[in-house]
């Protein structure tokens, strides 16, 4: 997969990875925040619903997080599409305030729906934000 990735012209790549980033981050902020349009080598901005253009240092902390997370999300998507393979995040819900960290379970299970996603937390409150997941308890005593 890797070679295909390669293979292609970085316009084909940015234009995809920003299109799902674009349409993650419209999902995690309900249409807040959309994402910077096109861009060639990272995102570094957001736009708001209003029009209002956003470089990432000027993002909220919770935004950022929320940022990352889509960015995340789209690069594995892009990397995935079409093979089979699955996504490991160490407990990416820790640092958001109670309704980002409720959006961010939304995204994390959306984006379950195409790729598997295994996702580690020592936070009981975040592992019942996936109530259809299928849960292991790696807990020891």
């Amino acid at each position: 997969r890797t070679n295909s990735i390669l293979e292609k012209p970085d316009e084909a790549l940015f234009a995809d990875v920003s299109n799902r980033f674009s349409e993650y981050l419209i999902e995690a902020t309900e249409g807040l925040y959309f994402g910077p349009g096109t861009w060639n080598e990272h995102p570094d901005r957001a736009t708001r619903s209003d029009g209002t253009v956003l470089d990432f240092p000027r993002l909220s902390a919770g935004t950022k997080d929320l940022f990352a997370l889509c960015l995340r999300l789209a690069l594995a998507g892009h990397y995935l599409d079409g093979a089979e393979g699955f996504l490991l995040m160490d407990d990416p819900l820790v640092d958001l305030d109670p309704v980002r960290r409720k959006a961010a379970a939304g995204l994390l299970s959306l984006a379950a729906c195409k790729a598997q996603i295994v996702v580690f937390t020592c936070h009981p409150a975040h592992a019942a934000l996936f109530p259809d997941a299928n849960r292991v308890d790696l807990s020891v005593g």
